[in-house]
């Protein structure tokens, strides 16, 4: 196993940055190990405790020398003044090099903007029980980024998403991307999450309300991004997924991922 820079979170340490291509890149020590994604029910459940016990190491990293909310920078500063000025802007289309055009394509399209906006309009109902707090967050857990050894997290990689922001939005991460694993479908993640804060003393205010804020937010970013790369099976997944949200407030429990032919 490669050295880690913080032995806590496990986060390999980076060796060499550099770009190349027109492109950057990181070289960190290498971590001989397999990925959670491809565990067998039995031992992502038995592989969770560590995850939560890693995820606890980012909410108390120190972050006193950034400033702001959403994705940080290179000097670790983000450009959101609040959370919630982060949040809402998932519903504007600004001009930017990725993802702009997403409304109009969105707009076009047979599955429509009604999901996206019901949703939204839902989503701001339930902003002042989220915290204006900041921690760091990965938002990318389940992509092949999370390596394992035995039940053990050996190394989290891959911070291109990362931000400040409520960790419970990670622990929302988690939950809505668990759907793309079929086979974990009888492990209870959430409330894996919430028995790990109370063995630990951890109160969290409001928890059911902020996860499925956040699990809106999520679905709702599916939707954005998913309308701009022109996915549209992904926009009815997302959008089966918002409507159980609102309607129910929890994700449908039948819903699984399956990727359409192509």
């Amino acid at each position: 196993t490669g050295e880690v820079a913080h032995p806590a979170m496990k986060v390999p340490r980076i060796i060499e940055i550099g770009d190349a291509h027109g492109m950057h890149y990181a070289i960190s020590r290498r971590v001989m190990v397999g990925f959670i994604d491809d565990l067998a029910p039995e031992s992502i459940a038995a592989a969770l405790p560590s995850l939560l016990t890693a995820l606890d190491s980012a909410r108390v990293v120190t972050i006193s020398g950034s400033t702001g909310f959403g994705g940080f920078d290179a000097m670790g500063n983000a450009p959101f003044p609040t959370w919630r000025d982060y949040l809402i802007e998932v519903a504007t289309d600004p001009p930017a090099p990725r993802g702009h055009g997403w409304r109009v394509a969105l707009e076009r399209s047979a599955p429509g903007p009604a999901h996206f906006d019901a949703a939204f309009e839902h989503f701001l109902t339930l902003l002042d029980a989220l915290p204006n707090e900041r921690h760091l967050l990965h938002c990318d857990l389940l992509n092949y980024n999370v390596l394992v050894q035995g039940h053990e997290l050996a190394a989290m990689i891959d911070w291109g998403c990362g931000m400040w922001g409520d960790f419970m939005y990670d622990i929302a991460w988690i939950a809505y991307c668990w759907a793309y694993h079929p086979e974990w479908a009888g492990v209870d993640m959430v409330g894996a999450a919430k028995q790990h804060y109370a063995a630990h003393g951890l109160e969290v205010p409001a928890f059911d309300t902020r996860l499925r804020a956040y699990l809106i937010h999520i679905g709702l970013g599916d939707v954005r991004y998913s309308a701009y790369i022109g996915k549209w099976d992904q926009v009815a997944f997302a959008n089966r997924q918002l409507e159980c949200l609102v309607e129910q407030g929890r994700l449908d429990p039948t819903l699984r991922w399956v990727q359409a032919e192509a």
